[in-house]
């Protein structure tokens, strides 16, 4: 019988720990994204769905650099090595890039460490890749925590990224108010950022945008439409 119920409870447990895994980089990606806004996204009842959706992007993006590595045979070159090295020289590059861009040196200091060690040893025709995940079953547990913890930061980089993107963008919503519009609101051109416990959340937009972006909570039973339309 135990032999039986192994067989059912190796596969769930993979599918648990894949799904939770996305969950968490999804929850990285909506953690930056709102705080980019100083929106506590905690205070917001996501669904496990929502969580999910977000994954996508960040898992596409760095999946795609990662079978760059995976793809082809190492070979003894310093290119290849290179080449098996890029996921981690990336990341290093975009922790250099996130921690200037918010004066973070812990960032700036990892991401300088984690660049040159891997672009030192492809110099010396060394694969981080191959020299942990094809040794052990306990260093390839390791090398798949590795993964995980990259797509975390560079979920949560990319979810800052696109938030500032929203700011700086060329998207705008209009109101047509049942009274009279907010004195505050006038003049501005206005970027939506959520539809949320009956309000609309729009930002100023702003280019360059502002680190410090005022956000303002529209509740919908003052407006009697709204339009999105492009500045272009």
């Amino acid at each position: 019988m135990f032999s039986e119920r192994s067989k059912y409870i190796e596969p769930a447990t993979i599918v648990t720990l894949i799904i939770g895994a996305l969950y968490l980089i999804g929850w990285s990606f909506s953690l930056f994204y709102y705080k980019r806004f100083n929106i506590q996204s905690i205070f917001f009842e996501f669904t496990p769905l929502f969580y999910l959706k977000l994954a996508f992007l960040p898992i596409y993006i760095s999946g795609f650099i990662l079978a760059i590595s995976l793809l082809g045979k190492f070979n003894n070159t310093k290119l290849s090595a290179f080449r098996r090295n890029l996921i981690f020289f990336l990341v290093g590059i975009l922790m250099i890039f996130f921690g200037m861009k918010k004066d973070l040196s812990f960032y700036i200091i990892f991401g300088f460490l984690m660049s040159s060690l891997t672009f030192f040893l492809s110099m010396r025709n060394y694969s981080m890749f191959d020299g942990i995940y094809k040794k052990n079953f306990s260093n390839k547990i390791l090398f798949l925590i590795v993964i995980f913890i990259i797509n975390i930061i560079f979920s949560g980089v990319l979810g800052d990224l696109i938030a500032q993107n929203h700011i700086e963008s060329n998207n705008i919503i209009t109101f047509d108010w049942k009274g009279d519009s907010p004195k505050e609101l006038e003049g501005k051109d206005l970027v939506l950022i959520d539809i949320r416990e009956g309000n609309y959340f729009v930002v100023e937009r702003q280019k360059p945008a502002n680190e410090q972006p005022e956000v303002y909570l529209i509740p919908k039973d003052q407006i009697e439409f709204a339009i999105l339309k492009n500045l272009k």
